[in-house]
């Protein structure tokens, strides 16, 4: 009989999730649209962006006013994941499968929730984004945070949830600003934990993986400068020996699990996949911090 060796596709599910937290506050900058409608079927999602609107006076009567909003679409043409197999005799050598999630499961989904990020960070360019703040790493300091709030603020951007996104050397050295951990502030999280938290309106995100092309090291914008669409790989309907977990990330990230066995090439196989698309969104809400 085929068995699967004790591989519990619900806990590498729930495990893998547990590791995709650390890229939980990345994501969740930018706009995400994993509705289930996203999920079941279309090659692309559109969604709008309005454009900023003025006060009237209204004492002479309620003439309406222009409306406007720009289209975004997001193609979901991107597949990526892992596949990794053990042979009947790997598996009867390590008595249990679970070693493939123990070692390599971890950093397998952190290498494709990497390509994710890339993909989506890769639209971040001077043509995109015109509006830069260019500071080293070893002298930015919260009055750049200020600016960069400023600039978002001039170009109309909605106040709420703006975040900004920095390599590690810059967060470092933004951790050691004492506007950060002034006692007149009440604050010492950055000192107990490292968690900069939100200074001058923007929460503060480390993430060490941002392309540096064109000399980026940063991030300022609202969720609206970039955006996200994804949906679950479609579910092999007649496949034998096949097993099938959809599993979705707090941040509502849709993952396909899957573990089968090959008969013929006597392989326990176990996979992770996402299908997505990104896609840029209001260039104008977003500043590039480089170096």
């Amino acid at each position: 009989m085929n068995t699967l060796q004790g591989l519990n596709l619900t806990d590498v599910a729930s495990q893998t999730l547990d590791h995709l937290g650390n890229f939980t506050p990345m994501f969740e900058m930018f706009a995400r649209n994993f509705a289930d409608a996203t999920r079941q079927h279309g090659e692309k999602v559109v969604t709008r962006v309005p454009a900023a609107l003025s006060a009237q006076d209204l004492s002479s009567g309620y003439t309406a006013g222009n409306l406007s909003s720009s289209a975004v679409e997001i193609e979901l043409n991107m597949l990526k994941g892992f596949s990794c197999a053990l042979t009947d005799y790997q598996v009867s050598q390590a008595k249990s499968a679970d070693f493939v999630f123990n070692i390599f499961t971890a950093p397998a989904i952190e290498a494709t929730i990497t390509a994710f990020a890339t993909d989506l960070l890769g639209l971040i360019n001077p043509t995109s984004f015109s509006q830069s703040i260019s500071v080293s790493s070893s002298d930015i300091d919260t009055d750049h945070l200020a600016d960069a709030q400023k600039m978002l603020s001039d170009a109309k951007a909605p106040r709420s949830l703006r975040s900004i996104m920095l390599t590690p050397e810059y967060a470092a050295t933004l951790s050691k600003d004492s506007a950060f951990y002034a006692d007149v502030y009440g604050d010492r999280q950055p000192l107990l934990d490292g968690e900069l938290g939100i200074m001058h309106g923007l929460n503060v995100v480390e993430y060490q993986d941002i392309p540096t092309t064109n000399n980026l090291r940063g991030f300022a914008c609202h969720p609206s400068a970039l955006c996200i669409a994804a949906r679950h790989v479609a579910e092999p309907t007649t496949a034998p020996h096949v097993e099938v977990l959809q599993a979705v990330h707090p941040c509502g990230l849709p993952l396909q699990f899957r573990k089968f066995y090959n008969p013929t090439q006597g392989k326990t196989y176990l996979t992770v996949s996402i299908l997505y698309g990104v896609s840029v969104g209001n260039s104008t809400c977003g500043v590039r911090i480089t170096t």
